[in-house]
């Protein structure tokens, strides 16, 4: 299943929710994503104001964190990731507890980093949950989503795990081979049937 990640301010006790973004929370998810919680953070430890051309426009969220101590959390953490006066093992599962509205010393700003990426970026984020973010009326790039996703047995040893994943691959290239003739096949027989013969 994976790991899953927050980005946390350890200085304001302030915390990111990748969903609200449009992200996974896995880390690959957020590091490859496209205009979601990484471009937040650049956002958010930012200086303050802007110096020049390039620089972000005015928001709330620009240098919100500028020189705070920021650490991405996940949910297997131990409690010698951080200084033990974080207890790094308990930040995911209190930030948990705001999204599951039960009381906590943790806030989520993940509103205020969606309004500045729809300001900065021109993007729409719709849905409730996981959202889906919008560049230019298009799905935007979300990092590393996949198409399919096998849970692959785990009485099986690495070499037939390994030789599992080969057939499926060849499997799958197989079937995308026949998927792309048949779509050939009724385009061609479109046009077999629009031309007035």
């Amino acid at each position: 299943m994976g790991q899953y990640h927050l980005t946390c301010n350890l200085t304001k006790r302030e915390f990111l929710d990748p969903h609200k973004l449009g992200d996974g929370l896995k880390l690959l998810e957020q590091a490859s994503s496209q205009y979601g919680t990484m471009a937040a953070l650049w956002g958010l430890i930012a200086a303050p104001q802007a110096r020049g051309g390039g620089d972000f426009d005015t928001h709330p969220l620009v240098g919100r964190w500028h020189g705070d101590r920021i650490a991405l959390v996940g949910d297997y953490a131990d409690q010698d990731d951080l200084p033990s006066r974080f207890n790094a093992h308990n930040i995911y599962e209190d930030c948990r507890d705001v999204q599951d509205g039960r009381p906590s010393k943790w806030k989520d700003i993940s509103e205020l980093a969606a309004s500045f990426l729809i300001h900065e970026f021109h993007i729409t984020l719709e849905g409730t949950g996981w959202r889906t973010r919008n560049v230019e009326g298009k799905e935007a790039q979300v990092g590393r989503k996949p198409d399919l996703a096998v849970e692959m047995p785990t009485a099986l040893s690495q070499d037939e795990r390994d030789a599992l994943l080969v057939k499926m691959f060849f499997s799958i290239a197989d079937l995308t081979r026949d998927l792309e003739s048949m779509e050939e096949d009724g385009a061609e027989e479109e046009e077999e049937d629009d031309d007035p013969q």
